[in-house]
């Protein structure tokens, strides 16, 4: 059985191995408002390449958020990233919403992170 198991650690992902202790995905449902699906990209794109992005700087990032696209609705989207500090991750957030960046009018709702335990 242990060389099963040896085994199956050979193929583990590697991006899951290479995690820091205590690392959890979160995940945003987002809802871009009627009609502004491309005006959401367009904006999110331009503030997640500026200097105006403070999540990339903060203390506790493994890896950046990915922003997703439903394709059964182009207004519904997704971002996924990896932190392993929850505490910085709701201090940005909570100072995103503060500062309100212009992508954030574009959706229905205000950003609610949902936390995510990484199993494999």
């Amino acid at each position: 059985m242990a060389d099963k198991h040896h085994d199956h650690d050979e193929h583990a992902n590697p991006i899951l191995k290479d995690l820091p202790a205590g690392s959890f995905a979160f995940h945003y449902k987002l809802q871009a408002k009627p009609g502004r699906a491309q005006d959401f990209i367009d904006a999110f794109e331009a503030w997640d390449h500026s200097d105006e992005n403070i999540v990339h700087t903060t203390p506790g990032i493994v890896h950046e958020g990915v922003l997703y696209q439903s394709e059964d609705d182009p207004e519904r989207f997704y971002l996924i990233g990896t932190w392993n500090n929850r505490e910085n991750h709701r201090n940005v957030v909570a100072r995103l919403i503060e500062m309100r960046p212009a992508w954030m009018d574009l959706l229905t709702e205000d950003i609610t992170p949902e936390y995510c335990q990484i199993i494999g």
